[in-house]
């Protein structure tokens, strides 16, 4: 036989070959080797240092590669019990398909411990809900497994409200709101959750809201002041970078619709008086020309009144109507809209 012709069937065993598994040790050895644990942030004159977010993500990715190795050559390993969780963290943030399959394989391997089932179960039931964003009920059989395998566990109680975020059907949302607070009521995720709740029952509902104003000192009261007028109230604070940002567009539609109509109201989340939150506030407001009155609850982000009402994101918008009530608690991406909306049905009136 000459040189250049190999039997076919030396020809497939070529080319279909695969790389030979490494021992576990030798995966473990790298691991140790100044790759397991993350470094410390590096700054410079109080700033990240140049390249450190970029280079940590890279380390880390070799590091979840390795988790990986691991897990193929040896799934009942001890390192696993710590690492595989941190991939599943680390990859569904980036690609929670990966995720999906990952933990799905995971949940039938019969060499993984009882420990990492139960967190193959939390990671697949929270992948589910992020690739199923349009239709979040998917994940429901996903979070019930969970549930039975960790009963107790208030990871639970994320993973409801987590998809009841996601869907827009009121109902759906309620049921699972209600859910997570029935099962999980001293979880300190569910801190926003009857706000969550008051959120959806209070909609064509009176609102309340009666403040000195932080700016002026006068007094404004949606009921008894405002009547008659879309009052926009919008949460936020100077230090929230989307809530700052969107100031701007706030001021350009205050301007065009006040005349008509329409009042704004802030409710500031700043930090307490003595951090220096209300002169902040008043700061802010007076150099940015926020013309309209700031309600400024003074305890941050955990103030009595936006906790009550839920709010846990800011910006956050709300709109009552002209005959002050609650019309909507998702105004912000389509308030234009909604401003015009209410105006020419209180003129059609």
């Amino acid at each position: 036989m000459g040189l250049g012709v190999l039997p076919l069937a030396v020809l497939v065993v070529a080319l279909t070959a695969q790389p030979a598994a490494r021992p576990p040790e030798e995966i473990v050895a790298e691991l140790e080797g100044g790759i397991e644990e993350a470094p410390m942030p590096e700054h410079v004159r109080g700033q990240m240092k140049p390249g450190f977010r970029e280079g940590l993500e890279d380390l880390n990715k070799r590091k979840f590669a390795l988790v990986l190795e691991l897990y193929e050559a040896a799934p009942d390993h001890d390192k696993l019990v710590k690492l595989l969780p941190q991939r599943w963290q680390f990859t569904g943030a980036r690609d929670p398909w990966t995720v999906l399959r990952e933990t799905a394989s995971a949940l039938e391997q019969p060499l993984l411990r009882q420990e990492l089932r139960i967190e193959a179960a939390f990671y697949h039931a929270a992948a589910m809900g992020t690739t199923n964003r349009p239709d979040p009920g998917k994940a429901i059989p996903a979070i019930e497994r969970f549930m039975e395998m960790a009963p107790g566990d208030n990871r639970a109680a994320r993973l409801l409200l987590g998809a009841a975020r996601m869907s827009e059907d009121p109902d759906f949302k309620l049921e699972l709101y209600r859910r997570a607070l029935r099962l999980f009521p001293d979880a300190p995720v569910n801190r926003y959750t009857p706000g969550k709740i008051r959120q959806i029952e209070a909609i064509g509902e009176p609102f309340e809201l009666d403040f000195t104003c932080a700016a002026t000192g006068g007094d404004v009261s949606v009921q008894k002041t405002l009547r008659g007028k879309v009052v926009v109230i919008v949460f936020w604070a100077t230090e929230r970078v989307p809530a700052v940002v969107d100031v701007a567009r706030m001021r350009r539609l205050y301007d065009r619709y006040r005349d008509r109509g329409v009042e704004f109201i802030g409710v500031s989340l700043d930090d307490p008086k003595e951090k220096g939150g209300l002169n902040k506030l008043r700061w802010f407001v007076g150099i940015n020309g926020v013309a309209w009155p700031q309600y400024y609850q003074g305890a941050g982000a955990y103030s009595e009144f936006s906790t009550g009402w839920g709010v846990d994101e800011l910006p956050t918008v709300f709109v009552v109507n002209p005959e002050g009530r609650l019309h909507t608690v998702n105004g912000r991406r389509k308030l234009e809209e909604i401003i015009a909306e209410l105006l020419a049905r209180r003129d059609r009136a």
